[in-house]
């Protein structure tokens, strides 16, 4: 299965169409499940929630074997933690879906160490989910081609959570 999670806080109808119309190519070979939050696209060939329990978003992500998110650090965290490859696509100021360009700069520190797939836009996003479908994303096996990410080191977490918690 490949999770899809917008966070809790904006929409971000630009994520859920892109990967719901890939999804409709892929139906046969991927089950695709979004968290869309408030947002106003309904996807037509995934199954949906608008929020998750945080016991329900757990277990999304750990039936996952790739999580596709905003830039969000919480999202990023927790497939670090549960060891999923995740890709990322930034909400973008110009565009009207933050207020700043903070997740520009989540990404780049992320990308910098390796840490996550990053997508550049919508198109990105779909070619990097086409290239991980053929590799078995949707199948039972490991995904084992995701753009060379590392493993997340457990220290780098907790500094990230620590930091996030205390802005130290």
């Amino acid at each position: 299965m490949i999770f899809v999670t917008v966070g809790s806080k904006e929409p971000f109808d630009r994520l859920v169409r892109a990967v719901d119309q890939w999804a409709d190519c892929h139906a046969a070979n991927c089950e695709v499940s979004i968290q869309l939050g408030n947002g106003s696209y309904r996807p037509k060939a995934c199954s949906y929630s608008r929020f998750l329990s945080p016991t329900e978003y757990m277990r999304c992500c750990e039936k996952a074997r790739l999580i596709v998110a905003h830039a969000g650090m919480g999202s990023i965290l927790t497939a670090l933690e549960a060891r999923k490859p995740i890709i990322v696509l930034a909400r973008l100021m110009e565009r009207g879906e933050l207020l700043s360009e903070h997740q520009i700069a989540t990404v780049r520190y992320f990308r910098k160490h390796n840490q996550v797939i990053v997508a550049e836009s919508e198109s990105d996003l779909v070619s990097r989910l086409n290239r991980l479908s053929e590799c078995g994303v949707g199948g039972d096996s490991p995904v084992v081609c995701a753009d060379g990410v590392n493993p997340p080191h457990s220290g780098l977490i907790t500094y990230i959570r620590d930091f996030v918690s205390t802005g130290r």
